[in-house]
């Protein structure tokens, strides 16, 4: 059961936790349609015909707002492990209320007063910014984001991939994965961090990975099995006046941290190999329905004149969904890297696009950067060759003439073939143009921050990039020179601080502050006003407004499914599976089908339904979604990526990859999965790793050949 604060602990900060959450999905579970006519959903229908033009401007206001609620939320919590991994301390608590809890495996935290000195001294070790020979990336990924029915409180589920080590001294290398279950409030109009909880999930060092965690005591022939802490719900906080927080421990290693916690972080379960289920901040029922109420009757009227509000709203609602388009793109790009397919990536880049990769210089223009992508091999992969390019949800800023857009993600690179390879880390500051066809890549320009030989890893091994070709050099050099791990560099984000508005606080002397007028200039300037229409514009296309917001809700919705089904698939928890499918639905995984309509059973007896036993590990990674949302958005398809690890404490472990395409209805203003369709890529032994992996045949006999499922552009 996860850990929970006090009465005492949370005055006057967040309410407890574990009765904040049960009323919020009872009443997400149970609210469909609000008084006066208005549906709840997007995807039922704003307002009903009878509504005048005023009415329904008020409602679609609303619903804006609450559409770009579940977007900020989303950019709060990248924007977190952003300033975590190069440790930019002082914009990190920012994101915090003044009251915030954190809840860390070093314990629990309470108030920015003690999350500071936790952040500053306890992690980043007194300095800002990320030491030389020190490397430690934050990976958040895999969102379900939901906000309470009154728009006012926000929960978020996130999985974690963190990688720490040093190359100072012996060196070492570790990574872990954890999943994080956060609270959010919106605090004079700003949201922020109220109640974090991190869950570990699993550990180990590079070189052993999870295949060194102890197996659990065996029992006594006969005993009854020792009970699982499975979809527990957290316990209740004490009534006021109970027992006031115990203080942390007099001796251990909590009292000889910087700054001490709370008390202990007390987890009932640490995950892998003691077996437990963290409670989930989202009902399977409504996962597809992110935002229960678009608009509620407290909501305000709008203001002035409904042409000129309805003309502000159609500009909000196409950010919207140039946002989510550019995500898709951005991910696209990913994809068709992972294959070589360099024609297809080329394809993505508007006619004066640039390329820049690390310290290798700049190529300008589709068909130089199409003959620069094979400067990482010919078009193609060849036989047993991987070459995995995992982005982790980009944070995209639309610029105010909604003409351009950036976006700022984290990669990792998994390059192998023939038993030797690469493990790579980095960070990607694209830059996106929309054309009369759409939204092309205007830019690519990635900053590796890691690189090191596979078998050796990070804690051994630290290479620096490569620089410009002389078979093919570049139009011109890098447009910044930096040396990367074991030295550090700070890529400069794009980006304000989403709860200060303020350029990101780098180290003294730090190279990125000098793009901070250029940040200004692009984050923080407001779009142009738009310009008004009249009352019967505004009549004619209100209903076509409504529809587009459909469609932007639809992309948060889509992604929030696809992610509670690797959730699911982690826990084996088919119940709550089968709450996310849609009536009658087909799967396909690997060349094993479903009957039709057997959607349900099929994965029961695949998987059973009892959950994963103790001693066991299943991580199954959905993320990277290419999202397509149907012109009337009553249907989507997405293509996302697989990253797989199983193991048995103790005992063998495996990894693997593949690809997702699958379909998403709205049955009953709720997104449901339609069809699943996966398609294996890779797999190995955890000791073979991907420099040694086989790749998949899909269910084919007598299939050796990589199968690849092509992307939808």
């Amino acid at each position: 059961m996860a850990s929970t604060l006090s009465a005492a602990e949370t005055a006057g900060g967040s309410q407890a936790h574990g009765m904040d959450r049960r009323r919020f999905l009872l009443t997400q579970a149970s609210l469909v349609v609000l008084t006066g006519g208005a549906v709840s959903y997007a995807g039922v229908g704003l307002a009903a015909p009878a509504l005048d033009l005023d009415d329904r401007v008020t409602r679609l206001e609303a619903a804006v707002s609450r559409a770009e609620d579940i977007r900020a939320l989303k950019r709060l919590q990248r924007s977190y492990s952003n300033y975590l991994e190069l440790g930019l301390w002082k914009d990190l608590i920012e994101l915090f209320d003044e009251n915030a809890v954190g809840d860390y495996p070093a314990g629990v935290f309470k108030t920015r007063k003690m999350l500071w000195p936790h952040f500053f001294n306890n992690n980043g070790r007194g300095i800002l910014g990320v030491e030389n020979g020190r490397i430690m990336p934050h990976i958040s990924f895999q969102p379900v984001v939901t906000l309470s029915p009154d728009g006012k409180t926000g929960y978020g589920r996130w999985k974690i991939f963190a990688m720490l080590g040093n190359l100072n001294g012996a060196g070492s290398a570790s990574w872990n994965g954890a999943i994080y279950e956060n609270k959010f409030a919106k605090v004079d109009g700003v949201w922020k961090i109220v109640d974090l909880h991190f869950h570990s999930e699993w550990g180990g060092g590079y070189d052993v990975g999870w295949t060194n965690v102890r197996a659990p005591a065996p029992r006594e022939p006969g005993a009854a099995p020792p009970p699982r802490a499975a979809r527990a719900t957290p316990a209740a906080a004490p009534a006021a006046g109970g027992a006031a927080p115990a203080a942390a421990p007099a001796g251990g290693a909590f009292s000889r941290l910087a700054q001490p916690p709370v008390r202990p972080h007390n987890e009932a379960c640490e995950g892998y190999a003691v077996k437990c289920v963290f409670p989930y901040s989202f009902a399977s029922g409504v996962v597809g329905r992110p935002i229960p109420a678009l608009w509620a009757p407290g909501d305000a009227a709008p203001s002035g004149d409904a042409g000129a509000k309805f003309a502000d709203l159609m500009q909000r609602i196409e950010r919207l969904n140039d946002e989510a388009a550019v995500v898709s793109l951005n991910n696209l790009y990913g994809h068709h890297t992972d294959a070589k397919e360099w024609d297809q990536v080329a394809a993505l880049f508007a006619d004066d696009g640039t390329l820049e990769l690390g310290q290798q210089g700049v190529y300008v223009g589709r068909a130089r950067v199409r003959k620069a992508l094979e400067l990482d091999g010919a078009q193609g992969l060849s036989p047993g060759e991987v070459n995995d390019h995992m982005d982790f949800g980009p944070l995209v800023t639309v610029g105010p003439d909604g003409k351009t857009a950036k976006a700022r993600g984290v990669s990792l690179w998994f390059l192998g073939k023939d038993g030797k390879g690469q493990v790579q880390q980095g960070i990607y500051e694209n830059s996106f143009t929309k054309t009369g066809s759409g939204w092309k890549i205007a830019s690519i320009h990635y900053y590796p921050r890691m690189i090191s030989d596979a078998a050796k890893g990070w804690g051994k091994d630290g290479q620096q990039p490569r620089g410009p070709s002389a078979g093919f050099p570049p139009d011109r050099g890098p447009s910044e020179a930096y040396e990367i791990y074991p030295k550090g560099y700070f890529p400069p984000l794009h980006y304000v601080n989403p709860v200060t508005q303020k350029p990101s606080q780098y180290p003294d002397g730090a190279p990125a502050q000098k793009f901070d007028a250029a940040v200004i200039a692009f984050s923080a300037t407001k779009p142009a006003a738009a310009k008004p229409v009249s009352r019967a514009t505004a009549q004619a296309r209100i209903a076509a407004a409504e529809v587009a917001l459909e469609r932007a809700v639809a992309f948060d919705a889509a992604e929030n499914v696809i992610s509670a089904y690797g959730y699911y698939t982690d826990e084996k928890d088919t119940a709550s599976m089968d709450n996310i499918l849609a009536r009658n639905p087909t799967i396909m995984l690997a060349g094993d089908a479903s009957g039709p309509g057997q959607g349900g059973q099929f994965l029961k007896a695949k998987f059973g339904d009892d959950g994963q036993p103790a001693g066991t590990m299943m991580n199954h990674l959905v993320f990277q979604p290419v999202i397509r949302v149907s012109a009337d958005a009553k249907s989507a398809s997405v293509h996302a990526r697989l990253f797989e690890m199983t193991g048995v404490a103790q005992g063998a472990a495996t990894w693997g990859a593949g690809v997702y395409d699958d379909t998403l209805v709205r049955e009953d203003g709720v997104w449901k999965l339609k069809s699943i369709r996966l398609t294996r890529t890779w797999g190995s032994t955890f000791k073979d790793g991907w420099t040694k992996a086989v790749v998949a045949d899909n269910g084919r006999a007598g299939g050796s050949g990589r199968a690849r499922t092509r992307t939808r552009q």
